[in-house]
């Protein structure tokens, strides 16, 4: 079997080597600072040089009770305001200082009840609501100190 003997200085000038070349590789790296200057996109990218999203339509802002579109992307295409649909809306006259229970066709627990007087104003005293579930329905129970005719309830979910 033969015997390789590696002189003196060898490790130093592989060292040097692989030295200098990573020396050289960094200073291209830092100096080169290639950019695409006349790319064209299509689609929904935009510009030439930095992109941006191209112009959906809808208008920056908040939107109550929206109706929303959505693309086959994932933006909004189109937003409207919208407006809030009870429910629930029906009437009932209240007793003074008695409970009047009034039976729902909600089956779902709402997110608000709107008691409002005949002028459509929000009663927000001298009430105390209960929710119960009655034959499977909602029901509320209402206490009223006062009497009050004709008072609207609206139900929203």
């Amino acid at each position: 079997m033969a015997r390789i003997t590696i002189g003196e200085g060898f490790w130093a000038t592989i060292y040097g080597y692989l030295n200098s070349m990573f020396t050289e590789l960094y200073a291209w790296a830092a100096t080169n600072n290639a950019k695409v200057t006349n790319a064209t996109h299509t689609g929904d990218a935009t510009g030439s040089g930095a992109l941006t999203l191209s112009n959906t339509g809808v208008v920056a802002g908040s939107y109550n009770s929206a109706n929303i579109t959505v693309d086959s992307k994932g933006r909004l295409s189109a937003a409207s305001s919208g407006s809030v649909v009870p429910k629930y809306s029906g009437t009932v006259n209240l007793g003074a200082g008695v409970v009047t229970q009034k039976i729902t066709t909600i089956t779902t627990e709402p997110y608000s009840i709107l008691i409002l007087d005949a002028l459509d104003n929000l009663i927000t005293h001298q009430l105390q609501i209960q929710l119960a579930i009655v034959g499977g329905f909602y029901a509320l129970d209402i206490y009223s100190v006062d009497a009050m005719a004709g008072v609207k309830i609206k139900i929203l979910y």
